[in-house]
């Protein structure tokens, strides 16, 4: 079963808070009280791993879109760059055609 974050921070501490009331850590235990602390123990130990996988892969289609959108940056700036050089020499046929239509030169 799957928990989001919250309902999973609410559930565990469902488990513990109910360990606890028991006196479960406290009291000497039989069998059964034993068999209910493996238990709770058991699915708070499921709950936190399944947490924690889900957190791992979380993490690591962060660090892939992060790599992603550095890439997308890096070509951006050379998109630009190579415009901006687009750009000045532009600038430099039209000032040319300027002098040249105005007889300057």
């Amino acid at each position: 079963m799957l928990y989001n974050s919250v309902s999973l921070a609410k559930r565990v501490h469902l488990v513990v808070s109910t360990a606890i009331e028991n006196t479960l850590f406290i009291c000497p235990l039989d069998k059964e009280t034993g068999d209910r602390l493996s238990k709770i123990v058991d699915e708070a130990c499921f709950l936190l791993a399944d947490y924690n996988g889900r957190l791992a892969a979380e993490l690591e289609d962060r660090t892939t879109i992060s790599k992603m959108l550095a890439a997308f940056i890096q070509l951006q700036k050379d998109k630009l760059a190579e415009s901006e050089k687009k750009l000045e020499v532009s600038k430099g046929i039209l000032a040319s055609i300027v002098v040249e239509s105005l007889g300057l030169g």
